[in-house]
């Protein structure tokens, strides 16, 4: 379950993600304050959350649990939403 490229240049634009947040509102980001931990592909009409970037989302807080703030929170909250997908 690997992420494209073409899908990773759309994440990594800060214009996408602020439209994304515009069109399917916070529930995009796990931390939308800062548009950090995106869980749904940018351009994506129905808002559905995706299944890699919520798994990529859960190993990237789990990996800077211990170094940043309320990363942990971030981690549990993947967690959880990994097992009701």
């Amino acid at each position: 379950m690997k992420i494209s490229k073409q899908e990773h240049k759309k994440i990594n634009n800060y214009r996408l993600r602020k439209k994304m947040i515009e069109i399917c509102g916070e529930k995009s980001f796990l931390l939308p304050d800062q548009l950090k931990f995106p869980i749904i592909i940018p351009g994506d009409k129905k808002c559905k959350i995706d299944k890699r970037l919520l798994q990529a989302a859960y190993m990237r807080a789990r990996q800077y649990q211990t170094k940043k703030p309320g990363y942990r929170e971030i981690a549990l909250k993947a967690k959880s939403l990994l097992r009701n997908l």
